[in-house]
């Protein structure tokens, strides 16, 4: 068989970066060939040990119009061959030894390497060098050569060697360039997962500057000033929002006519959730929540924003306590009961019974109840006449009232129930060593924003200040003051979520010496 010599054209350069980094760059073009040879670029390296060390290749085949290639592909030993190979002398006289740092046969299309190490020993004559070779199948006989274009960067640095590193959403592609004083050399590469969030890392060498090239053009210069990089890039694009009293939210996209479900997003609470879902530019979507709410939408690119709220908020006199958020029956009619003191506070923690006159049974028998309302819903087929009873210390108040029947036009029916609770509060004030103290005066000041109390106490020999009929389920501030002692204060003390059942509410006090 005529050998069809192969041609390689190869263009190399060498440029020191610095008093400790070099940069061995070099590209390599091969042609359609079938050849006894290797297409190879070789840098031979005259340096100092020890030395660490970084290489890179990338390459790119092209056989689509090569017959070699497109009638070989696969046979004999198969695949397309990589090596890199790492050499010195180990004898005055020249003898080689090799390292192969990196070798495949597995490669096809376009791809990339990398690799890093530490060398403590150059060899004789101080030289050592770095091969890399590229050829396509061998048959036996033959190597059959696709065209194929390559790359290839040695960094040889006695400087010590750090880490660019990060997290990336939306990217496709992160390359990392080191600056030779001419131009960009590319050092690295990573192709990046763009439909998950994904990451990099990347070995830099200190005093040497560099840049991350991103597929979109993004770029981000940096100096390694003998510390670790990070940098992070995010360009999602995606909708996002809270929902509340719903279990899950699909997102939908428009592909030519049919609507495809490309994520999922459970909703476990069934309270306040938030979700976040990508989305593409020039693409039409929409959102499908757990109770049959659609929403559709193009996005352009943007962000988008979109809550969905099926809870009912109930909001407490007290500016300083947080609302109540109802998680209602959705499709079906409910009665809302909201416990209440006289000032509008929330009753919470009490014993709640529910008897229905229509059929003689109780539907719920003194349970312990911590939310401060009783939902009433989804039990009957008809409206049905309930007594809702709560229990006390001051006994037993009751409310009658309608439980729903199973209508489907979501009417919400709020109901307030004003239970005449009052508080007594008890403050005993003590030394570190738990001994009672007398002679304490104590100031005491209810949050409550209607018929605010504020109460003056001074104790002399009871141990004990009694504050009584306090409003109840509400917050306090309290000073304590005695000579010799340093102030006791406490700020939105929430003495009143013990159960409904305690009328009589200790608080301890612990007063310490001044030094």
């Amino acid at each position: 068989m005529k050998k069809i010599l192969l041609l390689i054209i190869l263009i190399m350069s060498i440029q020191s970066i610095n008093a400790n980094t070099t940069v061995y760059h070099g590209n390599i073009y091969n042609p359609c060939a079938i050849n006894d040879g290797t297409g190879q670029i070789s840098f031979n390296i005259e340096t100092v040990c020890p030395h660490n060390y970084s290489w890179y290749i990338s390459y790119r085949w092209n056989f689509d119009d090569c017959g070699y290639c497109s009638d070989h592909c696969g046979v004999g030993s198969g695949g397309s061959w990589v090596k890199v190979k790492q050499w010195w002398y180990y004898t005055a006289g020249g003898g080689l030894a090799t390292d192969y740092l990196y070798t495949d046969c597995s490669k096809n299309g376009s791809w990339s390497a990398s690799g890093h190490g530490y060398r403590s020993w150059l060899g004789y004559n101080n030289a050592s060098g770095y091969d890399i070779y590229f050829y396509r199948t061998w048959n036996g006989y033959h190597y059959y050569y696709c065209e194929g274009w390559g790359d290839a960067t040695v960094i040889i640095s006695t400087a010590c060697p750090y880490t660019v590193k990060g997290n990336v959403s939306c990217v496709n592609s992160v390359k990392l360039y080191i600056n030779n004083s001419e131009d960009w050399i590319i050092c690295n590469s990573k192709e990046c997962n763009s439909s998950s969030p994904d990451n990099f890392s990347f070995t830099i060498y200190d005093g040497s500057q560099y840049k991350l090239v991103f597929n979109d053009g993004h770029e981000y210069e940096f100096t390694c000033n003998g510390s670790d990089v990070e940098y992070d890039y995010n360009v999602c694009t995606c909708i996002y929002g809270y929902t509340c009293n719903i279990n899950w939210v699909k997102l939908w996209r428009d592909d030519a006519g049919s609507w495809t479900c490309i994520k999922t997003e459970s909703q476990p609470y069934h309270g306040v959730n938030i979700y976040l879902m990508q989305i593409e530019s020039g693409y039409n979507y929409k959102l499908n929540f757990s109770d049959g709410h659609e929403y559709e939408f193009t996005c352009d690119g943007s962000d988008i924003k979109y809550d969905w709220d099926r809870c009912i908020w109930a909001f407490p006199p007290s500016p300083w306590q947080p609302p109540e958020i109802i998680p209602w029956y959705l499709g079906y009619d409910n009665n809302i009961v909201f416990m209440r003191d006289s000032h509008g506070n929330f009753i919470e923690n009490a014993q709640i019974a529910v008897y229905n006159k229509n059929t003689g049974n109780y539907t719920q028998k003194w349970t312990n109840t911590p939310d401060p309302y009783i939902l009433l819903a989804a039990n009957n087929d008809s409206n049905d006449d309930v007594i809702v009873m709560c229990r006390t210390f001051d006994g037993i108040f009751t409310l009658e009232t309608v439980d729903p029947a199973f209508g489907t036009n979501e009417n919400v029916t709020w109901t307030n129930w004003t239970i005449p609770i009052m508080y007594n509060l008890k403050i005993h004030p003590t030394d570190q060593s738990n001994m009672p103290l007398h002679h304490v005066f104590v100031s005491m000041y209810e949050y409550a924003p209607f018929d605010p109390l504020a109460f003056f106490g001074y104790d002399t020999y009871w141990g004990c200040i009694p504050v009584t009929n306090c409003s109840g389920f509400s917050r306090c501030d309290i000073v304590a003051e005695k000579e010799g002692y340093r102030d006791y204060n406490v700020t939105g003390l929430n003495w009143t979520t013990k159960s409904a059942l305690i009328k009589d509410y200790k608080q301890d006090i612990v007063l310490e010496r001044e030094s």
